[in-house]
């Protein structure tokens, strides 16, 4: 039949193809004799952003749930490095978090409701670095309360080289 013949036509040059590269050997660059990348040792929070999400009372999505609206809130960011802060148990990232004027969705009554207990707090790490929240901290880029320092365990690539840091809400600017 014609159906038959067509995946014949095309089955049969895809199966060679694959045998072909199979024989050659399909491996990678390492097998061939170049030198292992070294590991990144860095372990630092390099970039820290917060958010507010709300659950919009107007909108909904295709399946009924409630659409819920993003609001980015401007941060000024300081860091603190313990080496250069005599005393400091850990590196810190302090954030002064400014609050928009009202706008569409985001209404003065969602405004009010804004505060460090609800933030979305995510950033960048250093390259192929693992972070993990400690001591009951909100995994970062999830609403969590961020009313009190909140601490997170940055691990390097190299998995040697971990540092320990403080992520603090010093003022909210409404």
């Amino acid at each position: 039949s014609q159906p038959d013949i067509f995946m014949k036509k095309t089955l049969i040059p895809y199966t060679m193809l694959l045998g072909l590269l199979a024989s050659t050997g399909l491996t990678g660059c390492l097998d061939k004799g170049l030198d292992d990348l070294p590991a990144f040792e860095d372990a630092k929070i390099i970039n820290v952003f917060t958010e507010y999400r709300f659950k919009d009372a107007t909108a909904q999505n295709t399946d009924g749930s409630p659409k819920v609206n993003i609001v980015s809130l401007p941060v000024a960011r300081t860091f603190k490095l313990r080496e250069n802060t005599p005393g400091a148990a850990t590196d810190s990232v302090l954030l002064e978090v400014s609050i928009p004027q009202a706008s569409g969705a985001f209404t003065a009554a969602e405004r009010e409701k804004v505060s460090a207990s609800q933030l979305v707090v995510y950033g960048n790490i250093s390259t192929a670095a693992d972070i993990m929240p400690l001591s009951g901290a909100p995994k970062l880029g999830t609403p969590g309360d961020f009313s009190s320092p909140r601490q997170y365990q940055v691990t390097a690539a190299d998995g040697k080289n971990s540092r320990v840091w403080t992520i603090k809400v010093t003022k909210i600017i409404k």
